[in-house]
C-alpha cells in the first residue's frame, strides 16, 4: 500500500507541476529531491538519534549531490535520482533503523 501511495503521490506532483507550466523551467524537480533527500534526517531529528542522523545525512547528500548535478548538466540525472530514492524508501528500514520514520 505504502508503494502506491509514493506512486500516486508521485504521479500527482509530476502532472500538477506540468499542467500549472512550473516544470517549464529547470529548478523544481531538483528542488524537490533536495527536499526529499531531507526528509529522513529531519524524521532522525524527530527521533532523536545523532548517530542516525550521521548516516541520513550522508546519504541525503549523495541524492543532494545528484540533484545539482541534474540541474546543471542534465535532468536525467534528476530523475534517475529521484526513481533511485523511490527504490531506496523500499529497503530503507532495512538499512537504517530510524526511530523517527513514522510507520505508515
Amino acid at each position: 500500500m505504502a508503494v502506491l501511495i509514493g506512486l500516486s503521490g508521485a504521479l500527482i506532483v509530476g502532472l500538477f507541476l506540468t499542467l500549472v507550466g512550473i516544470d517549464r523551467e529547470r529548478s523544481p524537480y531538483p528542488v524537490i529531491m533536495i527536499v526529499i533527500a531531507l526528509l529522513y534526517s529531519l524524521f532522525a531529528v524527530i527521533g532523536g538519534s545523532i548517530d542516525v542522523l550521521k548516516i541520513e545525512l550522508v546519504i541525503g547528500v549523495a541524492f543532494i549531490a545528484a540533484a545539482v548535478a541534474g540541474f546543471r548538466w542534465s535532468l536525467w540525472l534528476v530523475a534517475a535520482a529521484l526513481a533511485a530514492h523511490g527504490l531506496m524508501d523500499l529497503v530503507h528500514g532495512d538499512l537504517v533503523a530510524n526511530p523517527g520514520v513514522p510507520s505508515w
